[in-house]
């Protein structure tokens, strides 16, 4: 059974940073799931294939999307984020940080967070790519912010796993 986090146990990971530092350390994992799922587009398309049955190609791509970037951002360590850009990250580091076992959720703080940096990107105009396909507006913020943590909770008491 999926371990359940409370919005408490989400908030300790990031409890000590101004807002500016939650903002940096949010965009450093938006990064490293970016620059992954350019790297690794096949593996993509692999777990998007195993979750066909389950969902769509769209939220299977927005699941896989924050479900990495949850688990970057309760995994990163605060010193990894203030390298990033200076020092290279292995590929096996930046691997590790999506995929080990996490909440998969952001809390309410942090969902706030990324919200903020998806509006000055633009996600909240017209359209935002993500994992190479076009969101539209409306659906970019909203659809991530209130299903996909469902998502992963239905999905591992189905499968009792979650990839």
């Amino acid at each position: 059974m999926a371990e359940t986090f409370t919005e408490e146990d989400l908030e300790e990971t990031d409890i000590s940073l101004p807002h500016v530092e939650k903002r940096i350390r949010m965009s450093v994992c938006m990064e490293i799931v970016r620059t992954y799922a350019k790297e690794q587009d096949q593996q993509v398309r692999s777990i998007m294939d195993e979750l066909s049955d389950e969902l769509s190609e769209f939220n299977a791509k927005n699941y896989i999307f924050h479900s990495w970037l949850a688990n970057c951002y309760h995994s990163i360590r605060q010193h990894e984020v203030r390298a990033f850009g200076i020092q290279e990250m292995s590929a096996p580091r930046r691997a590790s940080l999506l995929r080990m076992p996490g909440p998969l959720r952001l809390s309410t703080g942090q969902l706030e967070v990324l919200n903020e940096l998806l509006r000055e990107e633009g996600a909240f105009g017209p359209e935002v790519e993500i994992l190479g396909m076009k969101l539209s507006a409306v659906s970019a913020g909203a659809l991530m912010a209130a299903s996909l943590g469902a998502l992963g909770d239905q999905l591992f008491s189905a499968r009792g796993q979650y990839f």
